[in-house]
């Protein structure tokens, strides 16, 4: 899960990283006005070039995250509800008019990221006590202003409520979104090692079993991998899976399916063109496997058996012709390559 969580996080700085930059020219479009503007426009101006550069720097060189999305909640928050009572209470007192301000396009914002930066209930909670104390000073001032302006500030505030439902449900759509994929996921997705899993192969075969394209199953397994196991103990037998499927993943290219199929048996589906490119790339593996140092351990080997799927024939029977062929390989020897032959009861020893 905390994984999932840190996921989040990188995807929640990239859009801050995008965003921030967006927000810091739209205040700088406000500088060629500086002499127009009053006190509080010039300090809020400042203010916020002070904050979003910094917030920019902080989230760039991902140091005090969080306190950063907090400061800029609190303080976007603050200014929001200090100008919307300066413009009702003040403004529209000294001018007997009142419209809403340019800052007040951004106010959406202000909603939206509560939700992004805030998780659960905490999001609604604190969007709606922020619309209620909006809410608040505007009815405190309908004494004040004119009578035409009273609608329009009516309208704005049930825009913004919208607003916060439509993101309460986005966010619960999300969340739940999330959830299914990570369910998913867990499904078809081996723990250890972070590859398919058994369930993920069976799913595939369902796919081949109703194509007619040609592929090949390479089924391996690691060489005395029980020794592994009763010498160093799971943890480092576990390493030694993780560590396998890396040198294995670095030999596949992207159109190669690869999955565990449970303990240190490993199958790989691959669509290469002739049965010579396949023998070509267990030859590959084979070698990646034997070349490769081992924490702990050191070197180890691996047997590996090839079948090529014929026309009509199931998916499931031409991995069991792998199989067939893996055992053939470890009872000549191990670390060898044997591919099931053509006729199905003879099989054929790849050199080493």
């Amino acid at each position: 899960m905390s994984s999932d969580l840190s996921t989040f996080e990188n995807q929640k700085r990239k859009l801050y990283l995008y965003v921030i930059p967006i927000v810091l020219l739209a205040l700088l479009f406000g500088l060629p006005r500086w002499n127009e503007f009053n006190f509080l426009d010039r300090t809020i101006l400042a203010s916020y070039l002070i904050l979003f550069i910094s917030s920019y720097f902080f989230i760039l060189k991902r140091i005090f995250f969080r306190y950063v999305e907090l400061t800029i909640f609190i303080s976007v928050s603050i200014v929001h509800l200090l100008l919307t009572y300066w413009s009702l209470h003040v403004e529209s007192a000294q001018s007997q008019h009142y419209s809403i301000s340019d800052a007040a396009v951004w106010t959406p914002m202000i909603y939206i990221y509560i939700f992004i930066t805030f998780y659960g209930i905490y999001g609604i909670v604190l969007s709606i006590v922020v619309w209620s104390i909006t809410t608040a000073i505007i009815l405190s001032s309908l004494s004040t202003i004119q009578v035409d302006m009273i609608n329009s500030l009516i309208n704005y505030q049930l825009a913004m409520f919208v607003y916060i439902v439509i993101l309460f449900f986005a966010r619960k759509s999300l969340d739940a979104s999330v959830r299914t994929s990570m369910l998913e996921q867990m499904a078809f997705k081996d723990m250890l090692t972070g590859i398919e899993n058994r369930r993920a192969v069976h799913q595939l075969f369902e796919k081949l079993n109703s194509e007619s394209k040609t592929y090949s199953i390479i089924f391996f397994d690691i060489d005395y991998f029980k020794k592994v196991n009763d010498q160093y103990g799971h943890s480092v037998g576990d390493s030694v899976l993780i560590e396998i499927t890396k040198v294995i993943n670095s030999g596949l290219n992207k159109n190669d399916f690869f999955a565990r199929w449970g303990g240190e048996e490993f199958v790989v589906i691959t669509k290469k063109v002739t049965i010579e490119n396949t023998l070509k790339l267990a030859e590959n593996l084979k070698l990646l496997v034997n070349q490769h140092q081992f924490k702990v351990v050191g070197k180890l080997t691996a047997s590996f058996g090839i079948a090529e799927s014929q026309p009509g024939q199931l998916a499931e029977l031409v991995l069991e012709q792998a199989d067939q062929a893996l055992y053939s390989a470890k009872a000549n020897g191990r670390n060898k390559i044997m591919m099931f032959g053509e006729q199905g009861e003879k099989k054929k020893e790849i050199p080493s």
